[in-house]
């Protein structure tokens, strides 16, 4: 006695082979997705100062650095630690690293409005230069002064 045709055909499971290419663009598109950006917003001519947490860590030392976001795979760095405690300053970046609270605090001067864009705070591991942990902000500078009574305080990033 002969048994029904399967669902599937006889080649086995013909219908995941015509999944594959219409399923495959969404699983990469998923998969390569940039995180959601906090949103930050100042004024010409303002400070902006963000801290970054992170799990506090002893030795060996990771460099953070802030870095600006050209493309979705290209992020050019402004300022990049140079050790625990140590403040490093680079033209209107700097940058400054307590790894016994997990804190660093990157400070940009004197923002432009060509300043508006896509940053991240990034961890480098220790023992090459690839991102361990990154935190993506977008920033939006308007032209014009601050209004009486804007706060210019310190924007803080808890994680």
């Amino acid at each position: 006695m002969s048994s029904p045709a399967s669902p599937q055909g006889k080649g086995g499971r013909p219908w995941k082979a015509l999944l594959l290419p219409l399923l495959l663009p969404l699983l990469i598109a998923g998969s390569w997705a940039l995180p959601e950006a906090q949103h930050l917003h100042r004024v010409a001519g303002q400070t902006l100062s963000v801290t970054c947490q992170y799990p506090p860590k002893g030795w060996p030392y990771e460099r953070k650095g802030w870095c600006k976001e050209l493309s979705a795979f290209k992020c050019t760095r402004l300022v990049t630690s140079s050790g625990p405690g140590r403040l490093v300053q680079s033209s209107r970046f700097s940058i400054w690293d307590n790894p016994s609270t997990g804190l660093f605090i990157v400070t940009m001067t004197g923002l432009k409005e060509e300043d508006s864009g896509h940053y991240w705070c990034r961890i480098y591991h220790a023992s090459s230069n690839s991102v361990s942990k990154s935190i993506r902000f977008y920033l939006a500078v308007s032209p014009g002064k601050p209004l009486p009574g804007d706060p210019l305080a310190p924007f803080w990033v808890q994680r």
